[in-house]
């Protein structure tokens, strides 16, 4: 039998191990910041979770999704301090 809040430790124990192999993001400040504070994306700047396996260019689903889940794991890095993370496919179709 599982204990309460088992598998919830065991994901996030997880995702910390893969986003190890992907490499640290490097943060830098967005460009702008939107009216609701959302960050903005200036010229080779991308969004990155910490422990996403990928940037996105543009304001995708998945990014605004993120932002209103849990806007502090939203992140701005530059497009060469991805690491191993792959572009997102909604991205390159927008």
């Amino acid at each position: 039998m599982t204990q309460p809040g088992g598998a919830t430790a065991r994901a996030r124990e997880r995702a910390s191990r893969r986003a190890a192999m992907l490499g640290p993001a490097k943060l830098v400040e967005p460009a702008h910041r939107g009216p609701d504070g959302a960050p903005w994306l200036g010229p080779g700047q991308v969004y990155v979770t910490r422990t996403g396996v990928a940037f996105h260019r543009t304001w995708c689903a998945a990014v605004a999704s993120r932002w209103a889940a849990l806007p502090s794991s939203l992140l701005v890095t530059t497009e060469d301090a991805v690491g191993l993370r792959h572009p997102c496919s909604d991205c390159a179709t927008a």
